[in-house]
């Protein structure tokens, strides 16, 4: 982990994905290009979410004798105990290859993870249509982007904890609902949440349950009502498309990494967000109908 967090830190430095590349994977990968374009522009814009190397809270590697390999880890930055606990997921393609990081999740405050199996046992890693868990990783992400983009009509709502969900109240139709308000009525805003098509990482726990890690992509767009008006881009947009305004609008992609909690078969607890990483990926003029 020191390996990888000190390679980051020198393309951090650099803003050189090549040098990402070494020690990152997909899903975070793809959010350094995006910030590395938005940071050659504007120094001061951008966010580079900060991999700390220890201390290491928990380790979980996977059960297995075979290669490629996976283990998730919690980590806090030794040198801010306030900010908050990082879930990353280390990848080893084959023996002889370098881990890089995949998934680098933050963690809800005062977050109650699972049980889960001892370090020294590992857990089973589950393959993404598993029949072992409630319902498979693969559904989860599935289930819950209908649920984000329609509410709790939907029907899979009950099987979530939406109550508790912070990354539901910042992306479902209410929070949709506002920031069309904070436009007015000049624009219109609109957004989708589907699933991204990346590796989800599952792992079962000790109680029978599973933690799912998934990619999740939103794309919002925002487009002028009036004819001749126009959409002024934000410092980030604009750096990404060299636009300062468009009378076509915007659409602007940004994935969000989740990490779930899903009870075990026979549970009526709903599946839990333990955390999440919110990362602009690209943005574009909206194209002509």
């Amino acid at each position: 982990m020191s390996k990888v967090a000190a390679q980051i830190q020198l393309a951090d430095e650099e803003l050189s994905i090549n040098t990402a590349a070494v020690r990152m994977a997909e899903p975070s990968l793809e959010a350094r290009r995006a910030n590395y374009i938005v940071k050659r522009v504007d120094a001061e814009s951008g966010s580079l979410l900060s991999i700390p190397s220890s201390p290491i809270r928990l380790v979980l590697p996977q059960q297995t004798q075979t290669w490629p390999r996976t283990v998730f880890g919690i980590i806090q930055d030794e040198g801010d105990q306030e900010s908050p606990s990082l879930g990353v997921v280390l990848r080893q393609e084959t023996p002889r290859s370098l881990y890089q990081l995949t998934y680098s999740i933050v963690l809800s405050p005062q977050v109650q993870l699972p049980d889960l199996p001892a370090a020294t046992l590992g857990a089973a890693k589950l393959s993404r249509d598993s029949k072992l868990t409630r319902i498979a990783p693969l559904d989860v992400l599935d289930h819950y982007s209908q649920v984000v983009n329609e509410g709790v009509s939907n029907q899979f709502a009950t099987e979530f904890a939406l109550a508790t969900d912070p990354l539901f109240a910042v992306l479902g139709p209410d929070a949709q609902a506002l920031r069309q308000e904070s436009f007015g009525e000049a624009v219109e805003v609109t957004w989708e949440v589907t699933p991204l098509d990346t590796e989800i990482v599952a792992f079962g726990t000790a109680d029978g349950g599973a933690l799912v890690m998934g990619t999740l992509r939103e794309v919002e767009r925002v487009v002028p009502l009036q004819s001749g008006a126009a959409v002024n881009a934000s410092i980030l947009v604009r750096a990404l498309t060299s636009l300062s305004q468009s009378v076509r609008g915007f659409e602007v992609q940004s994935n969000i990494q989740v990490l779930w909690y899903v009870p075990p078969v026979g549970s009526d607890e709903g599946i839990r967000v333990l955390g999440s990483t919110y990362n602009l990926v690209g943005a574009k003029e909206v194209d002509n109908e």
